[in-house]
């Protein structure tokens, strides 16, 4: 009953919130993305167990109900049909479609109900709201702060778990350092949030910095803002030790500068390359041994985490072999894997730890190829935007785009960037943001509601 009264308390107060101005709503749900670690429980019908949610899924439930109203008035069978057209909402309605006929393939469709819910459902039915809501300055601007003020708030307290000495994660290794872990249950989560969106913002970072002030379509003081929760993300990101994460903003800078400059940027990211990776295996303990035999036939390198992930993709690749259209079904990946002669020493991950891999099994061979033209569509429509048009913003805002999935799909080569509550709602917050980009692009010479 207590956490009953709380969840309506907290609602109640929500729809106040949002019904002030609805726009702080969806700042609040970007803002505190990561608070879906915050978790209540509720048994409102005693057959079904306990029914978990979080404060984010409160946070979005008010906003949908809030949302529902506008929609519904604004609805016409033909504008509808039109809406229904476009590769930017039929791509997601199909994947979503998609995610709820692996509810039927998976082996627990309690658990599945919650994954296509959490992972699905929400983020696309917020993909849609920012899509609409995003073409207004204001709303964009209010975006944007949430995301960096999420980012900061996240990293401030990572940084205060590293200089304090809480809730770090102990070191796996005497060699090792503790792992912050800010708020999350792992120090790679805390890359999978941080990483993409350092990157997201590198462009308009880059246009602010000192002696270009002419560039810049921001205030000072929210320039400063960027440039700091930037900074102390970045640091975080550092104090994580999440060599994904790493990499995966090392490709986006080198994609970044490559697309700026093109042939001129070869040379210097050439010997930053080169020092950086002479510096890392020389300083940095989790890359000293990577290359260290460690007498077992079985390891392909002296790093334990790198060889945990070579078992888990080979065998990975052998359970989808043997059902390559359905995979495991959503939340399958588990119950699944355990089949398939999984030693005592290893446990079962809850996802294979690779993007494609963790596509297939959850969505199946249809779903990942449709989440791969999603991907690819965005990025196409991107790249020809930075290309063509003129408009200062915009082309930052594409740009930190195709930045944004560099970071995320090369960190998801070894991790897993989509499958989480924080991450799904980031994930396509950002596509809704280019979607809006691409209904503004579409009018000819109509420039009153860029960017």
């Amino acid at each position: 009953m207590p956490q009953l009264l709380t969840i309506i308390g907290l609602f109640a107060f929500f729809l106040l919130i949002g019904y002030a101005k609805r726009e702080y709503l969806i700042g609040l749900c970007l803002l505190f993305a990561p608070a879906y670690v915050l978790r209540l429980e509720i048994n409102p019908f005693p057959l079904l167990g306990r029914l978990p949610t979080t404060l984010l899924e409160i946070l979005l439930l008010a906003l949908f109900v809030l949302s529902l109203p506008r929609c519904m008035a604004t609805i016409k069978p033909a504008h509808l049909a039109r809406t229904i057209k476009q590769p930017e909402v039929l791509l997601p309605l199909a994947l979503l479609s998609i995610a709820s006929l692996q509810l039927w393939v998976s082996p627990d469709r309690l658990a599945a109900l919650g994954i296509f819910r959490a992972y699905f459902l929400e983020p696309i039915l917020f993909y849609l709201i920012i899509k609409e809501e995003c073409s207004q300055p204001q709303t964009y601007r209010l975006i944007r702060i949430a995301l960096l003020g999420s980012m900061l708030w996240v990293s401030l307290l990572g940084i205060a778990q590293y200089l304090f000495g809480f809730g770090l994660q102990e070191a796996v290794t005497g060699s090792d350092r503790s792992r912050i872990l800010s708020i999350f249950n792992t120090p790679n989560a805390l890359g999978l949030y941080l990483g993409p969106l350092i990157a997201y913002f590198l462009p308009s970072l880059l246009s602010t910095r000192p002696g270009r002030p002419q560039q810049s379509t921001l205030p000072a003081h929210e320039a400063a803002f960027s440039w700091t929760a930037a900074g102390v993300s970045l640091l975080a990101v550092v104090l994580s030790l999440s060599r994904g994460a790493w990499l995966g903003l090392v490709a986006a800078i080198i994609v970044c500068m490559l697309i700026m400059h093109g042939k001129k940027a070869i040379l210097p990211l050439l010997v930053s390359l080169t020092l950086c990776i002479v510096a890392l295996l020389l300083f940095v303990p989790r890359f000293q041994n990577f290359f260290t035999p460690t007498g077992n036939p079985r390891d392909l390198f002296g790093d334990n985490s790198a060889n945990v992930r070579v078992a888990i993709w080979q065998r990975t690749v052998h359970m989808l072999g043997d059902a390559p259209l359905t995979g495991a079904g959503l939340a399958g990946f588990q119950t699944v894997y355990a089949r398939y002669d999984v030693p005592g020493h290893e446990e079962i991950p809850l996802y294979p730890h690779n993007i494609f891999l963790n596509l297939w099994s959850e969505l199946g061979l249809t779903g990942l190829l449709l989440f791969t033209v999603l991907i690819a569509y965005f990025a196409c429509r991107s790249w020809m935007i930075w290309k063509t048009n003129a408009q200062k913003e915009p082309e930052r805002t594409t740009l930190g785009f195709l930045l944004f999935i560099t970071a995320l799909v090369v960190h998801g080569l070894l991790d897993v960037p989509y499958f989480k509550n924080d991450l799904s709602l980031i994930f396509w917050t950002i596509f809704g943001i280019q979607a809006s980009i691409f209904r503004m692009q579409a009018p000819a010479g109509n420039s009153s509601t860029r960017l």
